[in-house]
């Protein structure tokens, strides 16, 4: 008989409860980033987290507080962050996460031409389970690999039909994300 079998039916569910809980805190880290909210991306960490992020090493709530004036400094009109591969293992109240990721990023180069880069990674977490609340304790972000395209699409001659005409093309931080945000993120409309 395997570990998992000899667990009870309430035990496999609890368990099922954490890794759902654990896999909110990740995603809700690439949605803060690139809706650019701070308030979302402090929930990620806890106070006493630490990050080590290449261009960054500090605490989460740190992080949380350099990463959105960096995108402004870079100019980053866009940022995607995909999830992938997600290994959990719970040894509460702890756990260890592997996650691949892939973050697509537009941003102007020095002679202010915007390009498309895309980053690759995984993310390299410890998390702590503190009052029923799962965070992240430690971050290590690992790069995999890059590509930057040199150049990017225009929405307005856009593709495939699709335009700045013919749809709705989201920014980061529009209006009509106030209202969604409360619903996905049990929060109050950031102002």
């Amino acid at each position: 008989m395997t570990a998992t079998e000899l667990r009870s039916p309430e035990q496999r569910l609890v368990e099922l409860l954490h890794r759902e809980a654990i896999r909110d805190v990740l995603q809700r880290y690439s949605y803060g980033m690139d809706r650019r909210d701070q308030a979302v991306l402090q929930s990620v960490f806890w106070p006493d987290s630490v990050v080590h992020y290449g261009m960054f090493r500090g605490s989460g709530p740190e992080f949380a507080k350099f990463i959105l004036p960096w995108f402004e400094d870079m100019r980053m009109t866009t940022t995607l962050h995909m999830l992938g591969n997600v290994l959990i293992r719970l040894n509460e109240p702890m756990a260890s996460a592997e996650t691949y990721f892939q973050a697509f990023h537009c941003a102007p180069d020095a002679s202010g031409i915007k390009r498309d880069v895309f980053v690759a990674g995984r993310y390299h977490d410890e998390l702590a389970c503190r009052g029923g609340e799962w965070r992240i304790l430690e971050r290590q972000v690992r790069f995999d690999w890059f590509r930057d395209f040199g150049d990017t699409g225009d929405w307005a001659t856009g593709t495939y039909g699709v335009t700045t005409a013919t749809a709705h093309i989201g920014q980061p931080n529009e209006a009509p994300w106030s209202e969604l945000r409360s619903r996905l993120l049990d929060m109050q409309p950031s102002g």
